[in-house]
């Protein structure tokens, strides 16, 4: 019998609070913001911060497609006792919730997505990026694993450097860093690959929030990605931020508490 895939995670907030998954983006580890992390506990609800696969301490896992993702994470779900619970996903993350919505209809309640990354197998939500990243998108499609590999090995070593011991994103560089730079290798290559669900499948409400003049994921892929929904709404802020605004986080929660059972 196949040894069970041992997930990182991590628990904040309200300690037996209403539960969110939530989903780190493409550079991300087990944790979240001090500021998600007070709004959830005032509002009796406790975030469980996945690493996925080749992140931090999750061990590389083969995944086919972002679908794989419900298999991988439902027998932690399962050992943490959770029957319902809504998810949370942060720009590359957004897929993942999505898959679970998905594939796990019975039990999740409702999805909160912020600066959310859009459904990339469609070409028309492609195009909506600049060149620079339409370049990179090419190479994530046609380079090898270990290419893809390498490239973000580089970029985040270059970060990882420029941020020292102590910044502020040091932490996460490193759990991003972990097992050769595996996990971001593996996101950027499913992504443009067809998920392995279909976005009509989810039931449940879906919330986004995205900013006007998002610098690295740009709004009309994010409104794309909501017409292919039949539940979902999104909210549009002011500026250019991608990481979510702490007032972004504090909707994000309200809203996860009033779709809390």
């Amino acid at each position: 019998m196949a040894a069970p895939i041992t997930l990182e995670h991590q628990r904040f907030g309200a300690s037996g609070g209403y539960p969110v998954l939530v989903h780190h983006g493409l550079i991300g580890s087990a944790s979240v913001s001090p500021d998600a992390a007070s709004e959830a506990a005032r509002r009796n609800i406790e975030l469980i911060a996945l690493a996925r696969p080749g992140y931090g301490r999750s061990a590389p896992q083969p995944m086919t497609s972002i679908g794989d993702w419900h298999g991988i994470v439902t027998p932690l779900l399962d050992t943490l006792g959770i029957e319902r619970y809504s998810v949370w996903g942060t720009s590359a993350g957004a897929p993942y919730a999505y898959a679970l919505a998905a594939l796990d209809r019975e039990r999740v309640d409702s999805v909160a997505i912020t600066s959310g990354l859009g459904y990339l197998p469609d070409t028309e939500i492609l195009a909506e990026y600049d060149t620079e990243s339409q370049q990179a998108f090419e190479m994530f499609r046609t380079a090898s694993f270990d290419d893809v590999r390498n490239y973000w090995s580089q970029a985040l070593r270059a970060s990882l450097e420029e941020q020292g011991d102590d910044g502020e994103w040091t932490q996460i560089l490193r759990s991003s860093l972990a097992h050769d730079c595996a996990g971001p290798a593996r996101e950027a290559i499913l992504q443009q690959q067809p998920w392995a669900f279909e976005l009509t499948a989810l039931t449940c409400p879906v919330r986004m929030w995205h900013s006007r003049d998002d610098t690295m994921v740009p709004l009309t892929t994010a409104e794309l990605t909501r017409n292919l929904m039949r539940h979902a709404e999104l909210t549009i802020l002011p500026g250019d931020e991608h990481i979510p605004t702490a007032g972004m986080v504090r909707e994000a929660m309200d809203y996860l508490q009033s779709r809390s059972r």
